[in-house]
Protein backbone atom coordinates (compact mmCIF):
# COMPACT_ATOMS: atom_id res chain seq x y z
CA UNK A 1 0.00 0.00 0.00
CA UNK A 2 1.25 3.48 -0.82
CA UNK A 3 1.30 5.99 2.02
CA UNK A 4 0.02 9.49 1.41
CA UNK A 5 2.81 12.02 1.11
CA UNK A 6 2.58 15.08 3.34
CA UNK A 7 2.83 17.99 0.91
CA UNK A 8 0.64 21.05 1.02
CA UNK A 9 -2.77 19.48 1.37
CA UNK A 10 -5.47 20.32 -1.18
CA UNK A 11 -8.78 21.57 0.08
CA UNK A 12 -11.79 19.31 0.53
CA UNK A 13 -13.39 20.47 -2.73
CA UNK A 14 -10.27 19.58 -4.74
CA UNK A 15 -10.08 16.16 -3.09
CA UNK A 16 -13.75 15.50 -3.75
CA UNK A 17 -13.35 16.47 -7.41
CA UNK A 18 -10.26 14.30 -7.76
CA UNK A 19 -12.04 11.37 -6.12
CA UNK A 20 -14.93 11.76 -8.57
CA UNK A 21 -12.52 11.83 -11.53
CA UNK A 22 -10.66 8.73 -10.37
CA UNK A 23 -13.97 6.95 -9.66
CA UNK A 24 -15.13 7.68 -13.23
CA UNK A 25 -11.81 6.35 -14.51
CA UNK A 26 -12.35 3.11 -12.58
CA UNK A 27 -15.85 2.82 -14.02
CA UNK A 28 -14.40 3.41 -17.50
CA UNK A 29 -11.84 0.62 -16.98
CA UNK A 30 -14.48 -1.78 -15.72
CA UNK A 31 -16.81 -0.99 -18.62
CA UNK A 32 -14.06 -1.48 -21.22
CA UNK A 33 -12.95 -4.77 -19.70
CA UNK A 34 -16.44 -5.98 -18.72
CA UNK A 35 -14.78 -7.05 -15.47
CA UNK A 36 -14.68 -5.64 -11.94
CA UNK A 37 -11.54 -3.70 -11.05
CA UNK A 38 -10.39 -6.55 -8.79
CA UNK A 39 -10.18 -8.90 -11.79
CA UNK A 40 -7.99 -6.65 -13.94
CA UNK A 41 -4.27 -7.21 -14.33
CA UNK A 42 -2.63 -4.12 -15.77
CA UNK A 43 0.80 -2.63 -16.28
CA UNK A 44 1.25 0.33 -13.91
CA UNK A 45 2.84 2.57 -16.58
CA UNK A 46 -0.02 1.95 -19.00
CA UNK A 47 -2.57 2.48 -16.25
CA UNK A 48 -1.01 5.81 -15.27
CA UNK A 49 -0.84 6.84 -18.92
CA UNK A 50 -4.52 6.01 -19.40
CA UNK A 51 -5.38 7.95 -16.24
CA UNK A 52 -3.44 10.97 -17.51
CA UNK A 53 -5.28 10.81 -20.82
CA UNK A 54 -8.62 10.40 -19.03
CA UNK A 55 -7.91 13.46 -16.89
CA UNK A 56 -6.98 15.48 -19.98
CA UNK A 57 -3.31 15.97 -19.17
CA UNK A 58 -1.09 17.00 -22.08
CA UNK A 59 2.03 15.11 -23.21
CA UNK A 60 4.54 16.99 -21.01
CA UNK A 61 2.29 16.51 -17.96
CA UNK A 62 1.88 12.80 -18.74
CA UNK A 63 5.67 12.48 -19.11
CA UNK A 64 6.09 14.15 -15.73
CA UNK A 65 3.67 11.68 -14.14
CA UNK A 66 5.24 8.63 -15.81
CA UNK A 67 8.86 9.62 -15.25
CA UNK A 68 11.64 8.76 -17.70
CA UNK A 69 11.31 4.95 -17.52
CA UNK A 70 7.53 4.99 -17.89
CA UNK A 71 7.69 7.51 -20.73
CA UNK A 72 10.21 5.38 -22.65
CA UNK A 73 8.16 2.24 -22.02
CA UNK A 74 5.01 3.95 -23.31
CA UNK A 75 6.86 5.21 -26.41
CA UNK A 76 8.00 1.64 -27.12
CA UNK A 77 4.47 0.29 -26.77
CA UNK A 78 3.01 3.03 -28.98
CA UNK A 79 5.66 2.42 -31.66
CA UNK A 80 4.77 -1.27 -31.83
CA UNK A 81 2.02 -1.83 -34.34
CA UNK A 82 0.44 -4.87 -35.86
CA UNK A 83 0.50 -4.38 -39.59
CA UNK A 84 -1.83 -6.01 -42.08
CA UNK A 85 -1.70 -5.45 -45.81
CA UNK A 86 -4.96 -4.19 -47.32
CA UNK A 87 -5.53 -7.39 -49.34
CA UNK A 88 -4.51 -9.79 -46.61
CA UNK A 89 -7.30 -12.14 -45.62
CA UNK A 90 -7.48 -14.59 -42.79
CA UNK A 91 -8.43 -18.16 -43.62
CA UNK A 92 -12.02 -18.78 -42.72
CA UNK A 93 -13.80 -22.07 -42.60
CA UNK A 94 -17.45 -22.44 -41.93
CA UNK A 95 -19.37 -25.62 -41.73
CA UNK A 96 -23.09 -25.03 -41.51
Amino acid sequence: MIRQQSHSSPDTTELSSLAQDVMRFRQHLEAEAAEPISALEVNAALLLSDLCQFLGLDTPQRSQVLGPYGTRYLATILATQVKQTPNQQYPCTYEG
